[in-house]
């Protein structure tokens, strides 16, 4: 957790935000403990909680661009995928509606769908034009996230 709240801590420095250790170890804390978010996407929260708080829009929200699966190669960025539903399967937690596989001609990639995000659920077999996803990582593997900013 500690070289969690660094890596937070050092990114808030850069945009000349001071927060104090215990103020970011307690916001991780709840998302990673309390609710059981993935670290990654946890460290995005926190820091873009400290962001908007201080009046700073993230760069991660400047856009998305049309990619292929195999074209994701990085954690935190926008893209939208032309893409089919290859698997479902049941979430790992209450705060994710869905979760699965999805796949085009290049490969396929783990998607989930935050509860909050309000967005209809995805049919296995269908096709969809998924706008503003999150790409994510977790060791060493990508997924995608779709949120309450995402278009189906």
């Amino acid at each position: 957790m500690k070289e969690l709240v660094d890596q937070i801590k050092a990114r808030l420095r850069d945009q000349k935000i001071e927060v104090s250790d215990e103020d970011i170890k307690s916001r991780l804390e709840k998302l990673i403990v309390e609710f059981r978010v993935p670290e990654s996407e946890a460290r995005r929260s926190v820091l873009n909680y400290f962001f908007k708080e201080h009046g700073i829009v993230p760069q991660i929200r400047a856009g998305s661009d049309r990619v292929k699966i195999a074209e994701i190669k990085e954690a935190g960025k926008w893209v939208d995928l032309e893409v089919k539903v290859l698997d479902l399967w049941e979430p790992a937690a209450e705060n994710i509606s869905q979760t699965g596989l999805l796949g085009d001609a290049t490969g396929s990639i783990k998607f989930v769908k935050w509860t909050k995000s309000d967005l209809p659920n995805l049919e296995l077999g269908h096709s969809y034009l998924i706008k503003k996803l999150v790409t994510d990582e977790f060791q060493g593997r990508f997924s995608v996230k779709l949120n309450r900013t995402s278009q189906i």
